[in-house]
């Protein structure tokens, strides 16, 4: 009886233990999931803030494109965001900008092979809605197309078509490119290769 005793009162403690354990587990278990909650409402409200910040930048732009401030502050977020989502949503804002937006060639053409796949897929649209004002990014849209593979080959077969006179040195390589086994690829080159002829007749 008394070694039965002994080892009860020596179990109790153990079992306490064990409990206070996972009580703590419980709460570092709460205190993640807060921390994530809460991570995750503040990464939604800085992105809004982001976005609104670049709509603003554009929006002041475009009302006075003679002043170059406040587009080289979407170049900065393009070329230095610490976000996916920012550079991407700079890009977003230099296609809505279109052809007076021509300085950010530059930075856009950089941001073709700047290993961000969302950026890398939308750097070409912003591309295409300059027209010939991104005539300087030919070069560049036309290595890009020589990618094996890649959405973003899609959308640079968009803008080469969209940039017109400039790109019509890209038909070859259009012409490879509609010849790709990616349908995606063949319908985005065909359609490019398409606008591209139409300029050679007249």
């Amino acid at each position: 009886m008394f070694r039965f005793g002994r080892y009860s009162e020596e179990a109790r403690p153990a079992k306490s233990h064990s409990i206070q354990g996972l009580k703590v587990l419980w709460w570092l278990l709460v205190a993640v999931c807060v921390v994530m909650i809460v991570g995750c409402g503040d990464s939604r409200s800085r992105r809004t803030n982001v976005a609104s910040q670049l709509r603003c930048f554009a929006d002041d732009f475009r009302a006075n494109p003679a002043d170059l401030t406040k587009l080289q502050e979407i170049i900065d977020v393009l070329d230095h965001g610490e976000y996916s989502f920012d550079r991407t949503y700079a890009c977003g804002e230099l296609q809505r900008l279109g052809a007076i937006a021509k300085p950010a060639v530059p930075a856009l053409v950089r941001a073709l092979d700047c290993g961000d796949r969302y950026v890398e897929r939308e750097a070409p649209r912003a591309l295409g809605s300059m027209g010939e004002e991104a005539r300087d990014a030919v070069p560049a849209l036309i290595a890009n197309l020589r990618k094996p593979k890649g959405d973003a080959r899609w959308f640079t077969a968009d803008a080469l078509g969209a940039i017109g006179v400039p790109a019509l040195i890209a038909i070859p390589e259009l012409e490879i490119a509609a010849k790709s086994d990616d349908v995606f690829m063949v319908e985005s080159a065909s359609h490019a290769l398409k606008r591209l002829r139409e300029i050679q007749k007249h």
